[in-house]
């Protein structure tokens, strides 16, 4: 950086976050627990109805819009999609050469990972949002932030989490993890998805924000999941696992190097030493 631009102002932004990653990380789980909730709590009494009330005063022609964004988010095309690239890079790889077939096998372990990320991050919303049978604002004609019926697995009781905003975003964080260079992209497309879901009123806001946190942390679980077994990313390099020859190795390196220090002879090794001190 030259000595004439303007001082950063990212480092203190830099140290705020790292100061609340070692915040985080020093707490224990039932206290994330209460502090995610918590969150929650409060995005549900001071958003859901200021965001309800937005959504109710959107022009008809923005809300048409949003309905046909809203429709991006449905799940069914993108499992066709995946599990027809999967079903033809395995048939194709059995024919082609040996090059093709290992970038077929890369096609195919990618579009697993993106079938199962949406696969289940969608099944878990889905078990979620009937368990915890949250009202969704359309269903009711005052609508009311804090309606629960659990369990009655009812389409008008299963607002939280949503499901378009868990996919939708569980699949831009797959596609963005395995093309880096395009990973905003596919997260502006995914919030613009998530977010229709309350503009047109169907959801809450906290239950976009819910369903947005579940198909992020999915997609990263999977990730990583694949990625350890070689599937679509490539494996983790494992560091040197310590033995007892390597550790007694590096014992006896050590003491050579402090008894050449304790005679003087800085940092030659010792069987040098020995050769020097012995008489002609």
């Amino acid at each position: 950086m030259s000595i004439w631009s303007k001082p950063s102002r990212i480092e203190p932004l830099t140290q705020a976050q790292h100061s609340l990653q070692v915040a985080w990380r020093g707490l224990s789980l039932p206290s994330r627990c209460a502090v995610i909730a918590s969150l929650m709590l409060a995005v549900m009494v001071l958003l859901d109805q200021p965001v309800l009330a937005l959504s109710n005063s959107l022009d008809p022609s923005i809300r048409t819009l949003l309905y046909n964004v809203t429709k991006l988010g449905n799940s069914a095309w993108s499992l066709l999609i995946t599990l027809a690239l999967i079903a033809t890079g395995a048939a194709a790889a059995r024919l082609a050469c040996k090059r093709k077939r290992v970038a077929l096998t890369r096609l195919r372990g990618a579009a697993l990972y993106l079938f199962v990320t949406v696969a289940i991050s969608g099944f878990l919303a889905s078990l979620s949002k009937h368990m915890i049978g949250r009202a969704r604002p359309s269903s009711m004609e005052a609508p009311e932030a804090l309606i629960f019926e659990p369990m009655l697995f009812r389409a008008a009781y299963s607002s939280f989490p949503s499901g378009h905003a868990t996919t939708s975003i569980a699949l831009a964080t797959g596609l963005g993890a395995l093309f880096p260079r395009h990973r905003t992209a596919f997260m502006v497309i995914g919030i613009w998805i998530a977010a229709s879901r309350a503009l047109i009123g169907v959801h809450w806001f906290s239950d976009v924000i819910a369903g947005a946190a579940l198909g992020w942390v999915t997609a990263w679980l999977l990730k990583h999941w694949f990625a350890r077994r070689g599937i679509a990313f490539r494996k983790p390099v494992a560091r040197p696992v310590p033995t007892p020859r390597r550790f007694l190795g590096t014992l006896r390196r050590t003491g050579q190097w402090m008894l050449a220090d304790a005679d003087g002879e800085g940092s030659a090794p010792l069987t040098e030493t020995r050769h020097r001190s012995d008489p002609a």
